[in-house]
């Protein structure tokens, strides 16, 4: 029943993200990485930023607020592996150009060991993973693509709450009241959509 309703929902949310116009993603894009840009900078005690490439239409496009980040923090990028496991690896400055074809024909990050960010990097260091998908719930519950990828890296992190801060990257359109929520997956800390910051209820 849930699976089946995950599935209804995915169909529902592509199309609405499919049918959304280039200007209005650009924009939208930009206001979220604004608002991304005055966390961070409010928040001098992260170390550690995980971001997404957007990949897929009507994904929010955080490039530039990746870039911005490069001056000031480490920036790592995910690589996912045909096992259905995800790793993320530290990028510098030029980063768009270090990129290779990854999983799916993606591109994604080299897969340089000592550039790896693992469970040990999380519990030195204050760290933060920005996390797309197709919906997300105000009490952070969150609809992927599906993949898994996301839930199974969170694994590692179990029982270490503050360990990751998990913010799920949206637009408002894609905040629904009712996500199937099934024991493996994860919830978000925080959300941030084109409006701001969205607190969770602990």
């Amino acid at each position: 029943m849930i699976r089946a309703k995950k599935k209804e929902l995915r169909e529902r949310m592509r199309k609405v993200l499919g049918a959304l116009d280039r200007r209005w993603l650009r924009a939208a894009s930009k206001e979220i990485c604004d608002h991304i840009t005055l966390f961070l900078n409010d928040s001098a005690e992260i170390e550690n930023t995980l971001f997404f490439l957007a990949h897929f239409y009507g994904e929010c496009n955080l490039s530039r607020c990746l870039s911005e980040q490069l001056k000031s923090r480490a920036v790592y990028l995910p690589r996912c592996s045909d096992y259905g496991s995800m790793s993320f690896y530290k990028v510098n400055q030029d980063w768009a150009e270090q990129l290779e074809s990854g999983f799916a024909g993606l591109r994604e990050p080299k897969a340089i060991p000592e550039n790896k960010f693992d469970l040990s990097s999380a519990l030195d260091s204050s760290s933060v993973i920005f996390v797309p998908g197709l919906a997300f719930g105000r009490d952070g519950s969150r609809l992927g693509r599906g993949f898994g990828f996301y839930d199974r890296f969170f694994e590692q992190f179990a029982g270490k709450s503050k360990a990751l801060i998990k913010i799920g990257v949206c637009f408002e359109i894609q905040i629904v009241p009712d996500i199937p929520f099934e024991r493996h997956d994860y919830k978000m800390d925080l959300l941030v959509t084109e409006r701001g910051i969205v607190p969770v209820p602990a």
